[in-house]
């Protein structure tokens, strides 16, 4: 398959956790992985959503994700200096109230190493010589879905935002 998936939008009480996929120079294949706000404001287990976009080169790269108590939030996707596929991602994590609890980086070796430990002396992720990079913020709302240019990789990546409330209790009998 090849071409722009018009979007991958989450189902309804849902937020973006991470990502899974094939790397290698750069992102070759992503998988979103998503995880179910709970009633107390907490969300459930990381799982991989529906489709894989992108090609099958470079190697199997395990699930990146946040841990269970908190959700992406601002990010930045890196292009590889050529500027022609995306090298890698990285996003913060936060709590129900906002606090960060860490950070995810999912890429190609041509960004950093699965580490985070940056190649080739760059300060910080995407410069030096990396290609194009772009931030992104959800301000008030979740990261609910990608939309994605590829072929044999991936060429592009954009996030959706939307509002996510945890659903209601349910009632005391």
């Amino acid at each position: 398959r090849r071409g722009l998936l018009p979007q991958a939008m989450l189902d309804a009480g849902e937020v973006l956790a991470g990502f899974t996929g094939r790397t290698g120079g750069g992102i070759d294949q992503i998988q979103i992985v998503c995880a179910a706000m709970l009633a107390d404001g907490s969300y459930g287990a990381p799982l991989p959503f529906r489709d894989a976009y992108g090609g099958f080169g470079g190697g199997a790269a395990g699930m990146q994700t946040c841990d269970r108590n908190s959700r992406m939030a601002a990010g930045r996707v890196a292009l590889v200096s050529e500027n022609n596929m995306v090298g890698g991602v990285q996003f913060h994590c936060v709590d129900r109230n906002g606090n960060v609890t860490g950070k995810i980086l999912f890429g190609g070796s041509g960004t950093a190493s699965p580490a985070g430990v940056i190649y080739r002396n760059c300060p910080t992720f995407g410069s030096c010589d990396n290609g194009a990079a772009a931030d992104y913020r959800c301000h008030d709302e979740s990261f609910t879905g990608i939309r994605v240019r590829f072929d044999t990789a991936v060429r592009g990546i954009g996030f959706l935002c939307d509002i996510r409330n945890p659903p209601a209790p349910p009632p005391k009998l």
